[in-house]
């Protein structure tokens, strides 16, 4: 994430970070990263059975403004 990011913040509460994406990013097909693929990615990689799930279990959801419901 930090590559992908230019800053973030922590909520008061500590429970909540909000990442400022950085401006530009681009897939290798030219398309434009968005915060919707970076929570795909988040979701995909706390799947079951996966890898890493176990670095995700702490998180109850993430929004994102710019998400297509799916």
């Amino acid at each position: 994430m930090p590559d992908l990011a230019t800053s973030w913040d922590l909520s008061k509460d500590r429970t909540t970070y909000t990442f400022h994406l950085r401006p530009h990013v681009t897939f290798t097909d030219g398309e434009t990263l968005t915060s919707s693929d970076v929570k795909f990615a988040l979701l995909r990689t706390s799947e079951p059975k996966r890898q890493w799930e176990f670095l995700y279990t702490a998180i109850k959801s993430i929004d994102t403004p710019d998400t297509v419901q799916w």
